[in-house]
């Protein structure tokens, strides 16, 4: 028999269930990130650094989850001011494998005090190594710029860490013959290529650290563009070419993922939610399936998109006009603030779904309950 909403268990039953974590008890997703000016330090010139308003302050409304502490943390990110920084570092320079640090004249770079960002440890671990290079295990180039980031698997990451910088070397006239340094890790991601080929990166070399090698340069462009400034995020939708989808797919879709990745997500029920979608007149996508450029045709022209909260949401940069309602599916134990602040961004509609939830081996299930199924239902014949 095919399983219907009526088979999804209420709060109550799953609050009997051991293991869970509750949406009210979740706790905060993390602290504000500090925004104290800079200290730059020897052997550094600072290119740029200069601060804008929130996005909150841009125009647009912050659609807020319904928990008080989890509100907070979407309202603070949406409003802090944003600082952009750009830096070209200078001397005897060694870059770590495996995202471990920068040596500056043989000194770990000590840059959590100066990117006060959320993404400082991607070139900041609290220990980086001292040991001397393996001489078998170094590379050299001259100058490069720092194109890595330690959530740089994440299909959402790099947009969001990585592509704005090909966007701020443009804006600050990094001459194009200077290469990005890119991991080997990700180097070979599925969406690399089609963002290295598209036009912003404006035809740089690339130089490959490969796994375990020490990279070694007198110069090193260390750029941290603002995160969420629409220009650069409309830049980059520019870049990706449109191309059609296999099949013809309408503005209601419901987002759903490969067995692979279901592995480090998953959300028991929610099978259930999206039949009842699909019989309300939604299609099925699984973004994965799709290029960059079929990604952005089917986003560009979306209504309405219920998802499990995931990088696929970074195609909401391809709708830059008109209305677009996104209902989420959250885990209690990772309540992130990303999407809710960049669909402020955008003015687009977002409501947060928490759900209980626990850490497996693999990822984080969650498990859907019939009051939610319900309320996304009922959002979802309120569209068309």
């Amino acid at each position: 028999m095919t399983p219907s909403i009526s088979d999804l268990p209420t709060l109550d039953a799953v609050r009997d269930t051991a293991g869970w974590t509750w949406p009210d008890a979740a706790g905060s997703c993390g602290p504000i990130p500090d925004l104290s000016p800079a200290t730059a330090p020897r052997g550094k010139t600072v290119l740029r650094c200069d601060w804008m308003p929130g996005v909150a302050l841009d125009g647009h409304q912050v659609a807020l989850p319904p928990d008080p502490a989890y509100a907070q943390d979407v309202y603070w990110r949406s409003v802090a001011v944003r600082r952009r920084e750009a830096w070209l570092l200078k001397g005897d320079i060694i870059v770590e494998p495996g995202h471990r640090g920068i040596l500056l004249d043989g000194e770990p770079l000590d840059l959590p005090k100066q990117i006060a960002t959320d993404t400082a440890r991607a070139v900041a671990p609290a220990t980086p190594s001292t040991a001397p290079p393996d001489p078998g295990r170094e590379a050299f180039v001259e100058t490069a710029i720092l194109f890595q980031h330690v959530w740089e698997g994440s299909f959402f990451d790099a947009f969001y860490s990585l592509h704005p910088r090909l966007c701020e070397a443009a804006d600050l006239g990094i001459d194009p013959r200077i290469p990005l340094l890119v991991t080997r890790r990700f180097h070979g991601h599925a969406v690399t290529r089609d963002i290295l080929n598209a036009p912003l990166a404006a035809g740089r070399p690339i130089v490959v650290q490969d796994y375990g090698q020490r990279v070694r340069c007198r110069s090193l462009y260390l750029l941290d563009p603002y995160r969420f400034y629409r220009p650069h995020w409309d830049r980059m939708s520019e870049a990706i070419a449109a191309e059609a989808p296999p099949t013809a797919i309408g503005p209601r879709i419901v987002l759903v993922r490969d067995e692979n990745a279901k592995a480090s997500r998953t959300t028991r029920g929610y099978d259930i939610l999206v039949a009842a979608l699909c019989a309300q007149g939604f299609d099925c996508v699984d973004p994965g399936a799709l290029t960059l450029g079929q990604q952005k045709t089917v986003f560009a022209k979306a209504r309405h998109i219920v998802t499990e909260n995931g990088g696929a949401l970074t195609n909401m940069m391809h709708r830059r006009e008109g209305p677009l309602r996104i209902d989420s599916l959250i885990a209690s134990v990772y309540r992130t603030t990303t999407f809710q602040v960049m669909a402020a961004m955008y003015g687009h509609d977002f409501t947060s779904h928490v759900l209980p939830s626990r850490r497996t081996e693999t990822g984080i299930e969650m498990q859907l309950d019939r009051i939610t199924c319900e309320a996304v239902l009922a959002a979802a014949g309120g569209t068309t």
